[in-house]
Parts: structure tokens; C-alpha cells; sequence
């Protein structure tokens, strides 16, 4: 057929030239049908690959969120590790001596040593002469420890420190400074 189409619009070629056009034509059909076959199985494995791209994205994201799931959950074992330990330690001080400023250093040392604080003090109440002494310290200079540790606060009745060792109900400090 397209040699015939050949001779008849274009009748001064030579033969062979539009036998040489058909055969062409020919050879080249089959391939550009397949060409064809070729891209859409490329599309269809293009849009595979996209979803798996896609669903390996979801699975990652899932075990990224796991994953900060699992070390929030380690940090917080972590912590409670420690205050175990930390609570262990200051038990064998204190059930290893009856002397009370052993007692309260070891405590102080186990609030400083194990919460976010840099230091800590302790005073005993004398209710017979309404006031405090004996401050105990932790985490402050050896020159500043020296000179609160004689240091007496007397008390009365409408100071916050009095309230605070005569109620069971909380105090909220609006304003600290």
C-alpha cells in the first residue's frame, strides 16, 4: 500500500527509493508501537515506585514519632533511676547514724545533688523561744556557710516562715522578689 501510495504522488522516483520508503515504514511501525508499550509500562512503574516512595515515607515518619516515643520514655526512666538511687544513697546515711546534722547534710546534699537547684539550707525551729537556728547549708561558700550558721531568725506569728511551719494548707508567692 505505501509503495503504491508512493508511485502515485511522487511517480518520477526510482522504485527502489519508494520499495527502500515502504520497507521503512515497515520497520519503523513495529518499533514505535512498541516505543508506545514501552512508555506506559514506564508511566505504571513510575506510578509504583511513587507509592512505595510515598508509603516508605509514611512508615519512616511512624517510626521517627516511635522512636522520640521511646527516648521521651528513657528520659524519663532515667530520671526516676536516679532519684532511686539517689534516694537509696541518702537511706543507708541516714539509717547509718542517729547524729542530726549528718542526717539533714546528707538531705541537702541529695536535693542539691539531684535537683535542678544549686543549693539548699535547713533551720530548726525552737517553739520555745519562737525562732530558727542551726541553718544547715549546701552548695553556698565554705565563708558563707560559717557565717549563717549561727545566724538565729527570730519569729512571730505574722512572718511567712511562721505561717508556713503552722499550716498544712499550701502558700503561693505571687511575687517572689
Amino acid at each position: 500500500v505505501t509503495f503504491a501510495a508512493l508511485r502515485v504522488q511522487a511517480p518520477n522516483l526510482p522504485g527502489w527509493m519508494s520499495a527502500g520508503f515502504s520497507l521503512l515504514l515497515l520497520v519503523i511501525m513495529p518499533l514505535a508501537g512498541r516505543l508506545w508499550e514501552d512508555r506506559l509500562e514506564l508511566q505504571e512503574r513510575g506510578k509504583i515506585i511513587q507509592e512505595q516512595l510515598e508509603s516508605a515515607e509514611q512508615r519512616h515518619e511512624e517510626l521517627r514519632a516511635a522512636y522520640l516515643e521511646q527516648e521521651h520514655i528513657l528520659i524519663e526512666i532515667r530520671r526516676r533511676v536516679d532519684e532511686l538511687t539517689m534516694l537509696h544513697q541518702l537511706t543507708l546515711h541516714i539509717g547509718s547514724t542517729l547524729d542530726r546534722e549528718t542526717i539533714i547534710g546528707s538531705g541537702l546534699k541529695a536535693i542539691v545533688g539531684s535537683l535542678p537547684y544549686d543549693h539548699a539550707w535547713v533551720a530548726l525551729w525552737n517553739s520555745h523561744h519562737q525562732l530558727f537556728h542551726s541553718i544547715q547549708t549546701e552548695g553556698i561558700s565554705a565563708n558563707g556557710e560559717a557565717v549563717v550558721r549561727d545566724v538565729h531568725i527570730p519569729s512571730t506569728p505574722q512572718d511567712l516562715l511562721h505561717t508556713t511551719l503552722h499550716t498544712q494548707d499550701p502558700i503561693v508567692i505571687e511575687d517572689i522578689r
